[in-house]
């Protein structure tokens, strides 16, 4: 593909050129997943929309100049006054865009220049916010709401526990066949991760319980594990929505589910500090979460209240003395921290 290019014109400065060539190996050689290249898509439409409304050209025409730079940061700029993005959307596009110009200086050294300008611009620093979990009785009260005498019930249930149990997110959840669910004396089922990952994740019993009654449901061929009501495979919306419908009902009896914001990718931070409470081994956290870093699976450490408690509270005893009061961090943590 780069050959071809370069017997046409060595110093091929067509934009559109590069785009159609950048996707075709994100496809062809480097493999990456659909949600990657959908992601990447979406970055680069907005991106192409903008220059050429912003410049009046058709995109057929547009060239990578000395001034893509400034064009790159004007982009930015209108993604956060005109399209009032996020700082953390707004470098989640810039990564994006870098990608597209990385691609563009290896298989252009002509261009490098120009493009290594754009890769240099820097992401913005922002405010992390706390990794949102919920309490075992938090999320034992979501399952509760649950009405198993329908099979749209008995699916809610599954894919909830599904999600609690293997920590799974969302588009991994959608993406499980029946073929990748193993009942036997070992449960489990095989995840297809990020990056193209397997990995594989045992399941509880009441797990194994509630997929086979929706499994017994079914009166279909269809390969997928989670069916929407009209019979086609469950869309990550459609798990969102799920999830969503039953913290709200569980809101009701339990007034602290209300302040969060609950999400499939919620489930899965509570199923990463039950398991590093249960187990305190990040290594095997890492691995049932498919996190590729370990510095991933450790950022649970540092946002569970109750590890953090339980460091203090060991920290006054061996000061004070074993009649130290116990410390609990307040609901509001972060209000404490500052009322200091």
């Amino acid at each position: 593909m780069a050959t071809r290019r370069r017997n046409n014109a060595i110093d091929n400065d067509n934009l559109g050129d590069h785009v159609r060539a950048y996707f075709d190996w994100l496809v062809g050689e480097r493999n990456a997943s659909r949600n990657t290249v959908l992601s990447y898509r979406d970055t680069v439409t907005i991106f192409l929309r903008y220059l050429a409304v912003s410049s009046g050209e058709r995109l057929e025409s547009v060239k990578i100049g000395p001034n893509m730079h400034d064009r790159v940061i004007s982009f930015l700029h209108h993604l956060e006054s005109d399209r009032k993005v996020s700082i953390a959307t707004r470098n989640h596009r810039l990564s994006a865009v870098k990608g597209l110009f990385s691609f563009v200086a290896y298989s252009e050294p002509l261009l490098a220049a120009h493009c290594r300008r754009v890769t240099l611009i820097p992401f913005k620093r922002h405010e992390k916010r706390l990794l949102a979990f919920l309490e075992p009785p938090e999320m034992e009260a979501i399952l509760g709401t649950v009405e198993r005498m329908s099979p749209a019930g008995r699916r809610d249930y599954a894919l909830l526990l599904m999600l609690y149990n293997t920590g799974c997110r969302a588009s991994e959840v959608v993406g499980l066949g029946r073929a990748d669910v193993h009942t036997d004396s070992c449960p489990h089922i095989d995840v297809l991760g990020k990056g193209r990952r397997r990995r594989t994740v045992p399941l509880w019993k009441r797990t194994v319980v509630a997929v086979e009654a929706m499994l017994d449901d079914r009166h279909d061929a269809a390969e997928g594990l989670f069916r929407g009501q009209r019979g086609e495979t469950l869309t990550r919306a459609g798990v969102g929505y799920v999830v969503r419908k039953h913290a709200k009902l569980a809101a009701q009896a339990m007034p602290s589910i209300a302040k969060q914001k609950i999400s499939p990718h919620t489930i899965r931070h509570t199923t990463a500090v039950a398991l590093l409470r249960a187990t305190g081994d990040i290594d095997a956290a890492a691995k049932i979460l498919g996190h590729s870093s370990l510095n991933t699976t450790k950022i649970y450490t540092d946002r569970d209240r109750s590890r953090l408690a339980e460091t203090v509270n060991k920290m006054s005893a061996a000061v004070l003395g074993n009649d130290a009061a116990d410390w609990m961090p307040p609901d509001d943590l972060l209000g404490w921290l500052e009322s200091l």
